[in-house]
């Protein structure tokens, strides 16, 4: 297997100096790197590589293939007096640092009309992360839970999907689905059993980041295929 090598350099900020980032490329996990440090690695070859930390659906860079064996990042820390901070990705080219291209997740928080079929399953899926991390009930009590459920399966998140669909017929039988109010407040102790089991399956994040990842890039490198979150300028 052909494979690239990435050099990935975290500027020293004082924003932000105590968190570690979890980076991966494609989905992969590649390492963490601490404030002011490098991080080298290898992933195999492909036509577009998407960088992230580890907060799913946040900042991010994407790189298009151009035959390099390496390819030098550097991250920067912006924002954090008055505004929340967050992470700049650059190239590095000589002595120069060119601003990679980044994919804009926020264009995919709310569901449109005119969304294609692809992004339209990258926004379901933003729905049901999002959802997730506020509190399972979330997602039950959802319009789109169906939909959730059924773009889970379609980008390949099995571990979810069927976890979702466990939850759903195990512990709450008959139980007419998506919930409505009073439900979740007569049935919060099953809800906060099911809140803990879904956490517990670490197998099923790993594959969801995954399972999203390879799901974006490759709509990115599809001919014809634009979203309009991609900032190339």
């Amino acid at each position: 297997m052909r494979e690239v090598r990435f050099h990935i350099h975290r500027k020293s900020a004082f924003a932000g100096a105590l968190l570690p980032y979890r980076m991966y490329i494609n989905g992969q996990y590649i390492g963490t790197i601490r404030n002011g440090k490098s991080l080298d690695a290898n992933v195999p070859k492909a036509g577009v590589y998407y960088i992230e930390d580890d907060i799913l659906f946040s900042r991010n860079a994407v790189i298009y293939d151009n035959g390099l064996s390496e390819y030098s990042v550097v991250i920067k820390r912006a924002g954090g007096w008055r505004t929340e901070s967050y992470n700049e990705f650059y190239m590095e080219k000589g002595n120069v640092l060119e601003q990679l291209p980044s994919f804009h997740w926020e264009k995919l928080f709310e569901l449109q009309q005119s969304m294609s079929q692809s992004e339209r399953l990258l926004a379901l899926s933003v729905e049901f992360w999002m959802s997730a991390m506020d509190d399972l009930q979330e997602i039950l009590a959802s319009e789109h839970l169906f939909e959730i459920i059924a773009a889970l399966q379609t980008i390949g998140a099995h571990k979810y999907h069927d976890l979702l669909l466990k939850i759903m017929n195990d512990d709450f039988g008959d139980v007419r689905f998506p919930l409505d109010d009073n439900q979740i407040e007569q049935m919060q102790p099953k809800i906060e059993d099911a809140n803990r089991a879904f956490w517990k399956n670490k197998g099923a994040e790993a594959e969801f980041r995954g399972a999203v990842t390879n799901f974006l890039i490759t709509n990115l490198d599809a001919s014809g295929h634009v979203f309009e979150g991609i900032d190339q300028s």
